[in-house]
């Protein structure tokens, strides 16, 4: 039920992707991350700081090591990040993880 969810907002990570040691583009993500009312919610605000840098580091490892599909499959990025967050909150606390935007953008 939705009155027992609360969505949390990520806004506008914009995060540099580098290739051959320069900046080469930014993506840009606005996430919803959906959670349990009450202590996972809790939970995961208390480590809102925490999730946040465990998406950039992956994203730019993901990058740096151009796998594929890479950051460019949205649903093997949403699973990717899905892990990364249970590492830090514990498996089944978040219940969806929801791109609102995301996009790359060369960059100059």
């Amino acid at each position: 039920s939705l009155r027992r969810q609360r969505q949390m907002c990520i806004r506008d990570s914009q995060i540099p992707l580098f290739r051959d040691g320069t900046v080469d583009r930014s993506l840009f993500m606005h996430l919803m991350i959906e959670v349990r009312r009450g202590p996972d919610e809790d939970l995961v605000n208390n480590n809102l700081i925490r999730i946040i840098d465990a998406f950039l580091s992956y994203v730019h490892a993901l990058n740096a090591l151009d796998i594929k599909p890479g950051v460019n499959d949205r649903a093997f990025l949403k699973q990717r990040l899905l892990v990364k967050a249970a590492e830090i909150v514990g498996p089944g606390i978040i219940v969806d993880l929801l791109f609102v935007n995301i996009f790359e953008r060369p960059f100059n």
